[in-house]
């Protein structure tokens, strides 16, 4: 129960905010949050064909309950006739959102014994609202639901306000893991810390592995559902990715990848205060959960050659709890800092840099769509030529819907749009003849600057309409571009701009 005001008001402000995010987060951060999801519930909806998927459906490696999900939501949401793809797509980050802030909720409640009471507001601040909860939060994709239920399931362990019942801790656990497999290695840290430093009884801890285990047959009959046939998708996932190793065909890394990203996060100096938080607690509190659950899942990941920073994901909501315990562990070293004013004005100075930069940064994140933007440029086009016949002219690999020239987002293609890849400007002369057909080019900035033929481009007078990652003003440096890279929170590539020749 929250018995605070000043929580209450966190929790309000993080209700807007959660929500305007939703509202604005339009596409996807990474593919396998669209193309293995909300593609394979289109699969069940009839509306693509099983040629029409990715690589990852023929081999059976994705588990189906998150593509499940979306199909029913689908499936209620055309009862009302609602059918419009971005609405439908607002609805499941919008349920994300709900139930990202209650399991942060409950895991604030059940962690707030952690930090001493003068540091519980910026605790609670904290858990809510840094710059990059709330973006991350209302994305329905794996990492983020996988981390969300292991994050109640770890809540219901810890809060001694309420009656453990370990059932259900091993039903969350069974869940984040058909959620996103790698999960695995937090649970097996959960477990771990419960016999050698909680020792908790094994009727509970069996209570814990019987729960999962019926979890995961309940996966097995879902796969089935949406398979066809009777799979195992864990194994075919360890089968393919990690023994046959096609995962590192997509890229490998160092083992100290993800160590360089923590370090380097948010221009390096958030980064340097984690890695320094975790060392702290590493020689102050080794019994501490947030360890045991934290390494074993980060070390594991290191050990994989392929790695990605949304892998990294699911473990971003115990940050604020390690800054806390980490803080409060330093107290003596901070006291004696203290005794200095010009010290005591430095720290008030730094921790006045690191709010307002946080609430510029949360301002950004929830006022944009995800990634590099893609689904804005789409977004513009349903809006304002959805009932128009379109002709899409694309250079390189600037399609918002084919964004890699092989694998189309179906969910939100347009019925009357005709699709051509041009070289360069100098095809525009034949490809925009046709003057039934509403003509559209979307076109890196990047590109735009170096291309050949910019006077066929001048010749059409094509007209801006919008780009992939807004500016303020039209004339203005592009201050979210600027924003997101130092806050490293999008791709590396180009923004997008989309012309119109009405």
């Amino acid at each position: 129960m929250i018995n605070s005001k000043f929580h209450k008001a966190v929790l309000f402000v993080a209700m807007v905010v959660f929500a305007i995010t939703a509202y604005n987060s339009h596409g996807y951060i990474h593919a396998d949050e669209h193309y293995q999801i909300i593609e394979f519930a289109n699969l069940k909806s009839e509306a693509v064909q099983a040629k029409d998927l990715p690589w990852e459906y023929h081999e059976k490696i994705r588990p189906a309950l998150q593509p499940m999900m979306a199909y029913e939501v689908f499936r209620i949401a055309h009862f009302f006739t609602i059918r419009d793809p971005y609405v439908l797509c607002f609805i499941l980050r919008m349920m994300t959102a709900i139930f990202a802030l209650f399991c942060i909720n409950r895991f604030v409640i059940a962690t707030k014994r952690f930090v001493e009471e003068k540091n519980q507001k910026m605790y609670y601040a904290m858990s809510y609202l840094l710059w990059f909860i709330p973006y991350l939060s209302v994305r329905f994709s794996s990492e983020c639901w996988s981390g969300l239920t292991f994050l109640l399931a770890l809540s219901l362990v810890l809060d001694y306000e309420k009656r453990r019942t370990y059932f259900f801790v091993g039903c969350l656990l069974g869940l984040s893991f058909l959620f996103r497999f790698q999960s695995a290695f937090l649970s097996l840290g959960l477990i771990l810390w419960l016999i050698f430093i909680k020792k908790e009884s094994r009727i509970n801890l069996l209570k814990i592995c019987g729960a999962g285990m019926l979890i995961l047959g309940v996966g097995l009959v879902i796969d089935y559902w949406f398979y066809g046939v009777w799979t195992c998708t864990f194994w075919n996932y360890l089968n393919i990715n990690l023994i046959k190793d096609k995962a590192s065909e997509f890229g490998t890394s160092s083992w100290y990848y993800y160590f360089r990203y923590i370090f380097n996060f948010s221009t390096g100096i958030f980064g340097i205060i984690i890695l320094l938080s975790i060392v702290v607690l590493l020689i102050k509190d080794r019994r501490s959960i947030v360890l045991w659950i934290t390494l074993p899942f980060l070390l594991v990941h290191s050990m994989i050659p392929h790695k990605e920073e949304r892998f990294l994901f699911p473990i971003i909501y115990y940050l604020p709890i390690v800054l806390m315990m980490a803080y409060q562990k330093t107290e003596p070293l901070k006291s004696r800092l203290f005794k200095s004013m010009f010290n005591r004005y430095l720290f008030y100075f730094i921790l006045g840099i690191f709010i307002l930069a946080n609430s510029i940064g949360l301002a950004a994140m929830a006022t944009r769509s995800a990634g590099i933007g893609r689904m804005e440029i789409t977004k513009y086009i349903h809006e304002n030529y959805g009932d128009k016949s379109i002709r899409l002219l694309f250079l390189n690999i600037s399609n918002p819907y084919d964004p890699w020239q092989f694998l189309k987002a179906n969910f939100y293609e347009e019925k009357n749009m005709e699709e051509r890849k041009i070289e360069s400007l100098c095809e525009l002369d034949s490809m925009s003849s046709d003057s039934s057909k509403t003509i559209l080019l979307v076109i890196s900035e990047a590109t735009l600057k170096t291309v050949a033929c910019k006077d066929a481009f001048d010749r059409f007078h094509f007209k801006k309409k919008i780009q992939s990652i807004p500016k303020f003003t039209e004339n203005s440096t592009n201050w979210l571009e600027g924003i997101n890279k130092n806050l490293r929170l999008r791709d590396n590539e180009n923004t997008l701009i989309l012309y119109a020749h009405d």
